[in-house]
């Protein structure tokens, strides 16, 4: 294994590591708010509690995937998770609609896929 791409993709890792702990905490702290920022509407009741039981899950899967170890199956969970995710906030945006942020974290996540993508691929 090259050092170039264990650097690379121990980076890569870090990145959605730390996005997706960040995403936790703030459901766990605001999760109307991140409704309202990436679905355009505010969360009420029920919904809250979805979203912050949600937030601890992000925050498990942060968890379970720090320290980033490239070779690990850290890089499929989270290259399943990214795809899963951009494929499912398309339809919300295409069929719902969406917030002010909805689109960067489509965009976001195509990336991360792309990036862990492409990390697996050159590692095979």
């Amino acid at each position: 294994m090259s050092q170039a791409y264990v650097i690379n993709l121990r980076k890569v890792l870090a990145l959605a590591v730390i996005a997706e702990v960040g995403t936790g905490i703030a459901l766990l702290v605001a999760p109307s708010q991140v409704s309202i920022w990436l679905l355009g509407t505010a969360s009420i009741g029920v919904a809250d509690q979805f979203a912050r039981l949600f937030g601890i899950a992000l925050l498990a899967f942060g968890a379970a995937c720090w320290p980033p170890v490239p070779g690990s199956e850290q890089k499929r969970a989270m290259l399943f998770y990214n795809a899963a995710a951009a494929l499912y906030l398309i339809y919300i945006g295409l069929v719902v609609g969406g917030g002010l942020l909805l689109w960067p974290a489509v965009a976001f996540h195509i990336v991360m896929t792309g990036l862990l993508a492409y990390a697996w691929h050159t590692r095979r």
